[in-house]
């Protein structure tokens, strides 16, 4: 009966992840500044989410996710560094979801989490996750600009993380709305 509540969050959450992928793809495509580097990155909100709501489960999520994009791009050189990227794609939102709890105070069960808790939170996952991906890549040999492709992937996560936030805070506004009648 344990595994049913995990498979609940973890493969919604790797079809989201999936989706997501796919939609950053169709509508911001022509913002690539080089192979797996863009200016708006959608699954990062969906990371930042999963993680926050569902920890460790929601990690495996977005591993799965990644994994399953991955695999179907084929874009990365090698296998190695493409499960590497899809391990840190969970892994360092998971870390960095420490990092909050621990110096930005964040409380573990997000209540007293405010607008600028969130935005601070979301700096933090941004700013870890895309060091990591390109520390990564940097040392499999696939990163040429390593400074300029952080910045772009800092931006692109942060973007798409507010992206993301915004319209399910919109979803859920709409949702109150409507049941109000």
């Amino acid at each position: 009966m344990f595994f049913r509540p995990i498979a609940l969050i973890v493969f919604p959450t790797a079809l989201l992840y999936a989706a997501l992928f796919v939609l950053n793809d169709y509508f911001f495509g022509s913002l690539w500044f080089s192979p797996g580097v863009s200016w708006v990155f959608l699954p990062s909100g969906l990371c930042l989410i999963a993680i926050l709501l569902f920890e460790q489960w929601g990690a495996l999520g977005i591993i799965v996710g990644s994994l399953s994009v991955l695999g179907a791009q084929g874009s990365e050189p090698d296998s190695v560094t493409a499960i590497g990227a899809a391990l840190i794609s969970g892994l360092a939102p998971l870390a960095a979801r420490q990092v909050c709890l621990g110096l930005a105070h964040i409380d573990v069960h997000l209540q007293s989490l405010t607008a600028t808790g969130l935005l601070r939170v979301t700096l933090i996952f941004s700013s870890l996750s895309a060091a990591l991906q390109q520390c990564w890549f940097a040392w499999r040999g696939s990163a040429d600009l390593f400074f300029t492709q952080l910045l772009v992937a800092l931006t692109a996560n942060v973007v798409g993380a507010m992206l993301v936030l915004y319209a399910c805070k919109l979803m859920l506004h709409f949702s109150a709305y409507l049941r109000k009648g």
